[in-house]
């Protein structure tokens, strides 16, 4: 961005003194050691000491010298002083009357040239006590308040106080110009600008408060941050130097300044870079600027005003400059450009030395769209080089309407509604509600333009409830009008398969739309006592893109019944005890003669009320008993292995299913005809997809044509003989997030071979595996194992093995940029490269880690995850990692030593470090356990290796036996073991050696 070559000039902020409103200084650290010239505490903390760490690295960010890393690592403005304001306490925290009185402090008594504010609140339209202080404060001192917009990463986010006007609000762009993902975007709640400018705030090094572990620490002195606090600083530092260059100016000219030179980048918008990526560079040598930006504000058909305004030119250098001048106005809500809208008083301009110009800005309201436009007005010389750039803002809009909605149920009765979400060209004109009030509806008023409409109707109260979505992905607003949400017109979702099954987990639906700058990704979810969906048939959409998804989690019922020939859908209840095999149970009703040998059939009038009766009937001597609930209600419950097991198996069928069981069993001589199949041997992942509309009938059939089979394998590690797993499935247009996705978690009996039907094409897959039950069911499975995303081929068929022999660390990533090594080394790694982290499950693991530099330990650690200090000379390192796992629930490879030695010196760039590893190949089943045949046949494979060697131990690495390695294609190598045929538990050890000339590893070794 620039600060070197402002340093060559002569100009790193000497002589100007910025204020940091944070939490605090660490005042002995090196890079700010000396520069701090006064400091005020506004908080409840005794001292000014930052006990939090962000304030710190904020300020060295700002005005730190460097010498932590020997220059290395200098702020934007090293020659600056600095005025610290502790408004945050050291949890973060702050209240607005304590940011208020540091930003009056700062601007009035310490007469702060510059003020940064890496701090704010929620999204106002500049209206807020804060910003208005800061307006005030600008106009009274001077003082440029440099203020970070948020790290929201929506439209319509940027907090208070960078909602000011006269703020210099910063969003945060990666080292690429990326716009962060987390960068608060505007514009403002008024349809304002917002932020005015980007700087880098991803990935920032600078200083580490001491005692603190804020970020990912790079070493006792530096620290890694990434949020628009760290671009702000920044900006901050920029505008330090500007107005070293440029003593008189204010703090207007300082932003016009810093924002009409910035780079724009391709892609951005200006409501989400502003005038661009902060170029310091430009800014200080460059003579000519422009005013930062001009918001035209919101404008309604049928408006009489004249939208405009004046835009300043300024000369510093000492000879006159001719500009040409181009507007442009884009439409970021739709295809319909603003051509030839924005009018200006004169195309060329000349401004002489050291003067300025102004010219007038005018738009034609007729030409514009509904939407929001944005653009730029871009000041060009002779040689057509871009000079100054103005920022332009506006937005069109159609009369307002009032929608009227109500609902009817899938029986013809008046239905209430949880959700109704209308969402418009830009957020500013979405809205939600729900009918509450079933006769009465509900009415909002809506700007006129097209909505993607939708209603979740919600399960039906019933023996079978069926969840309703109402979808209308154009909805044209052009008058008052009334909508009538019709759950009768909707169409069931049908998913067929070859095989019985029954829904495991929770069933999730989305739509996904793309119109103009928006795009829209909603979804809802299901537990599986909701038996079907049904969503209404759509036109295909005219404007972008429409998908409709639905995801479906089917296994094998655990139990199965048949009467005759007719087939029963029964489920077991949460406690009911496992039976495997075939049943043939005689029936008998509750309270009609001996249970003896019987599945006696119980009536539920209130749903759990046949508990009750178990211990009598089992004392009987019956053999199961049948639930028939209540009429209307749903039967179901998540079966779970966990808790006191009933005194007999229970199984559930809802009323109308139980009404034929009952007469038969009234007739006499009724049996039913059970099977157990608690194991599931089969299961199907479905994600069913209808793009562009939502067809009249909605059918996946699973089929070779759209499905994969993964043949998977669930290794038995000890304990209790379950576990659990979750696979996510997300569409491309989904954020990749695991935390973000709607999933439950499913036992898994083990060990267990299972036929997993996956679908697939585009849909993304990720499968998570715990070796033991959790004691909760809703959320991410912690610890346990995760296998890489994943997508599928049609016919595919893949197989995996969850916990396979060895589990041992790993190292999955690694790298070294400058002087900081990065390494990434999962403690637990199974056979088939599935990764998972010690401490997430409910074992006991421990580990630790110990790194070394030329022979010498420099640190200790609990894990080999995160950045390492490196020397910028040739130099050895050497890195060991040692685990242990030795619960009831895992009794295979509890424990392993590992350790990797390499050289490395300073690359230009970054560059992989050679962190070799072994993969292994063991013949073991899926109890972990190897048949006695001799010899055993191990497998090695060390892929980058030019040479390797192996060890076999029987008694827990007191002796080792050097194993004979057989070369094979691929980097893979065989062995026979040959050991006592008493013994059950072998160690081995593998040590591969880099091609790489001059570098060495060593991989793990595990037991």
């Amino acid at each position: 961005m620039g600060a070197p070559q402002a340093w060559q000039d002569g100009y790193d902020g000497k002589g100007v003194k910025v204020a940091v409103l944070d939490t605090g200084i660490d005042p002995a650290h090196p890079d700010v050691a000396g520069k701090i010239v006064e400091t005020r505490n506004f908080t409840d903390d005794p001292s000014v000491k930052d006990e939090h760490g962000h304030g710190t690295h904020v300020a060295a960010t700002v005005a730190g010298t460097g010498a932590a890393s020997n220059g290395l690592r200098k702020g934007v403005a090293p020659g600056a002083d600095l005025a610290i304001g502790k408004v945050l306490d050291a949890t973060g925290s702050g209240t607005e009357s304590q940011v208020l009185a540091g930003m009056e402090w700062a601007a009035q008594e310490s007469g702060a040239d510059v003020v940064n504010l890496s701090l704010g609140g929620g999204p106002t339209d500049g209206t807020d006590p804060l910003s208005v202080a800061v307006d005030v404060l600008t106009e009274k001192t001077g003082s440029l308040f440099v203020i970070a917009a948020g790290n929201e990463g929506g439209d319509y986010t940027v907090g208070s106080p960078g909602a000011a006007t006269s703020a210099l609000t910063v969003g945060a762009v990666d080292a690429n110009d990326a716009l962060a993902p987390f960068s608060s975007r505007g514009p403002r709640l008024d349809e304002a600008i917002k932020p005015d400018i980007t700087a880098p705030g991803v990935g920032i090094t600078a200083a580490r408060a001491a005692g603190t572990g804020l970020g990912t620490p790079v070493d006792d002195l530096h620290t890694k941050l990434s949020g628009t606090s760290m671009a702000t600083p920044h900006v901050a530092g920029a505008a330090a130097i500007l107005a070293q260059r440029h003593p008189e100016w204010q703090a207007g000219q300082l932003k016009d300044a810093l924002v009409s030179t910035a780079k724009t980048i391709g892609g951005q918008t200006p409501y989400e870079q502003g005038g661009g990526r902060l170029d310091v560079a430009r800014a200080v040598r460059q003579g000519v600027t422009a005013t930062a930006s001009l918001s035209m504000g919101v404008h309604e058909d049928g408006a009489t005003d004249a939208p405009g305004g004046t835009l300043t030119y300024t000369n510093t250098s000492d000879r006159p400059v001719s500009l040409t001048l181009t507007p442009t106005l884009a439409n970021l809500d739709g295809a319909a450009p603003a051509g030839g809208a924005v009018g200006l008083s004169a195309t060329t301009l000349t401004v002489d030395a050291g003067a300025a110009a102004t010219l007038q800005v005018s738009v034609d309201l007729a030409k514009p769209a509904h939407g929001r436009h944005a653009g730029y007005v871009t000041a060009t010389t002779a040689d057509g080089a871009a000079v100054a750039h103005t920022t332009l803002a506006l937005t069109r809009r159609g009369k307002m309407h009032k929608i009227h909605f109500t609902a009817v149920e899938r029986d013809g009765g008046a239905a209430r509604v949880p959700l109704i979400a209308m969402y418009g060209a830009a957020a500013r004109d979405d809205v939600y509600g729900f009918i509450n009030r079933e006769n009465e509806g509900w009415t909002v008023e809506v700007p006129e333009g097209t909505y993607h409409t939708q209603a979740i109707m919600g399960e039906t109260q019933d023996e079978l409830p069926v969840d309703t979505l109402v979808v209308i992905p154009e909805l044209r607003v052009t008058a008052d009008a009334e909508v009538v949400l019709d759950a009768r017109t909707a169409v069931p979702v049908e998913i067929r398969t070859s095989q019985p099954v029954a829904q495991e987990g929770i069933s999730t639906y989305f739509t996904h739309r793309t119109y103009g700058s928006r795009k829209i990704s909603l979804g809802a979810m299901n537990f599986p006592s909701v038996e079907g969906l049904a969503v209404t048939p759509t036109e295909p959409v005219s404007d972008g893109t429409f998908e409709f998804a639905s995801r479906w989690q089917l296994a094998a019922p655990r139990v199965t019944a048949r009467r005759g020939r007719d087939a029963l859908v029964v489920r077991p209840t949460i406690r009911s005890p496992e039976f495997e095999g075939r049943k043939r149970w005689p029936l008998a009703e509750d309270g009609a003669g001996d249970p003896a040998g019987k599945a006696v059939v119980v009536t539920s009038k209130t749903f759990g009320d046949w508990t009750a009766k178990q211990k009598a009937l089992a004392a009987a001597g019956a053999a199961a008993m049948i639930v028939v609930g209540p009429d209307g209600r749903a039967m179901w419950q998540p079966w779970s292995p966990v808790g006191t097991r009933e005194p007999l198996p229970t199984l559930m069928i809802t009323h109308d299913r139980g009404q034929v069981l009952l007469d038969r069993t009234r007739a006499g001589g009724a049996v039913l005809d059970v099977t157990g199949a608690w194991a599931t041997p089969y299961l199907y992942e479905v994600m069913q997809v209808s793009a562009g509309r939502v067809p009249e009938r909605i059918v996946h059939d699973v089929s070779w044509r759209n499905t994969a089979l993964v043949d998977s394998g669930y290794q038995e590690s000890g304990g209790s003989g379950h576990g659990k797993d979750q696979r996510y499935g997300w569409r491309p247009w989904q954020t990749y997030d695991l935390d973000l996705q709607m999933e439950t978690q499913r036992v898994v009996r083990t060990p267990l071979r299972r036929a997993e039907y996956v679908s697939s094409g585009d849909t993304q897959w990720q499968h998570v595996v715990q070796h033991m039950l959790t004691w909760e069911s809703m959320n991410r499975l912690r610890g346990g194992l995760t296998g890489a995303p994943a997508t599928y081929r049609a016919g595919q068929v893949v197989k995996e093995r969850w916990f396979a022999p060895v589990v041992r660390p790993a190292a999955l990533a690694s790298s070294r940029t400058g002087d900081v090594l990065s390494v990434q080394v999962p403690e637990f790694v199974d056979a088939d490269g599935h990764y998972g982290y010690a401490g997430g499950s409910g074992d006991k693991d421990t580990s630790a880690a110990r790194f070394y530099r030329n022979g010498q330990q420099l640190e200790e650690r609990k894990s080999l995850r995160g950045d390492f200090p490196a020397v910028q000379e040739d130099a050895e390192y050497r890195m060991e990692l040692s685990t242990t796992r030795t619960s009831a629930e895992w009794q295979y490879a509890t424990a392993t030593r590992s350790a990797w030695t390499f050289r490395s010196v300073r690359p230009a760039g970054t560059e992989p470090l050679p962190l070799l590893g072994v993969d292994y190949d063991v013949p073991a089943d899926l109890e972990g356990k190897v048949r006695r045949t001799l010899p055993v046949a191990l497998g090695f494979t060390a892929r980058g290796a030019k040479s390797m060697t192996a060890e076999l131990s029987y008694d827990d690495g007191a002796t080792w036996r050097r194993l004979p390695l057989v070369p094979t294609p691929a980097a893979v190598a065989t062995a026979s073991a040959r050991g006592p045929h008493a013994r059950r538990v072998a160690s081995w050890s593998a040590r591969p050696r880099a091609a790489s000339g001059g570098r060495r590893a060593a991989a793990p070794y595990a037991g």
